[in-house]
């Protein structure tokens, strides 16, 4: 009998631990999750206190600790950068526009050439004296306003450096004077077209051209901007 009531009391323990719901991982991070952040704070105080060690919180930090950024020579920095920047945007700019400018330039030469009549051919003016006007309308126009374009974004860069914009005076406007003497050697006719074309290509991107003394001049000015602007 005895036997029997130590097994039926077994019996009921085994079901009512299987009755008890179980408490798993996930309802264990739910249930930390839902708790007060504040309550774990005090847990740790207090477990601080006990052991005689403070929390992380509660430590005070011991002086002020000096700054490793010299925040004029940052800014200098951040100007050389925008400077720099500029610099080699302009020169892809210029380049560019130069080279577009010039292969515009003698498609025009081309289109008028076509238009000639053999008589005209015959008698043909020197190409200097036929291009001028259009020259200046076609070439040095566009390229006067792409540098005042230029002149502009680096007085932008000057201004956000807190620098006075008068150092962004930079362009040389010498190198876009020109008469067209280098197209007096020849006629304007069709059987000059390869000679002339060539003279104005060396005269805009070749290698003493105007992109390339456009760009030695904004590298000239951008060294020379930042080199007077230096944080001693």
């Amino acid at each position: 009998m005895n036997v029997d009531k130590r097994s039926s009391i077994a019996v009921a323990s085994h079901e009512a631990v299987n009755l008890s719901p179980k408490v798993g991982w996930w309802q264990q991070l739910v249930a930390f999750l839902n708790q007060d952040v504040s309550t774990i704070f005090r847990r740790a105080r207090a477990d601080g206190a006990a052991t005689g060690r403070k929390a992380f919180y509660d430590i005070e930090p011991e002086g002020t600790i000096a700054s490793l950024v010299d925040t004029k020579k940052l800014q200098e920095l951040v100007f050389q950068r925008a400077i720099l920047d500029w610099r080699d945007g302009a020169h892809a700019r210029l380049t560019t526009g130069v080279i577009n400018l010039q292969h515009e330039f003698n498609h025009f030469i081309s289109a008028e050439m076509g238009k000639a009549s053999f008589l005209t051919n015959l008698m043909a003016k020197s190409a200097d004296e036929v291009l001028a006007e259009s020259f200046r309308q076609r070439v040095i126009a566009p390229l006067m306003s792409l540098l005042h374009r230029e002149q502009e974004a680096l007085a932008a860069c000057m201004d956000r450096g807190g620098h006075s914009k008068t150092q962004a005076q930079w362009f040389d406007g010498q190198i876009l004077n020109t008469d067209l003497a280098w197209l007096q050697p020849w006629a304007f006719k069709p059987s000059k077209q390869k000679d002339i074309a060539e003279a104005v290509d060396a005269w805009m991107s070749g290698k003493e051209g105007v992109a390339s003394r456009l760009r030695q001049q904004v590298t000239y000015t951008a060294d020379r901007l930042m080199e007077n602007n230096r944080v001693c």
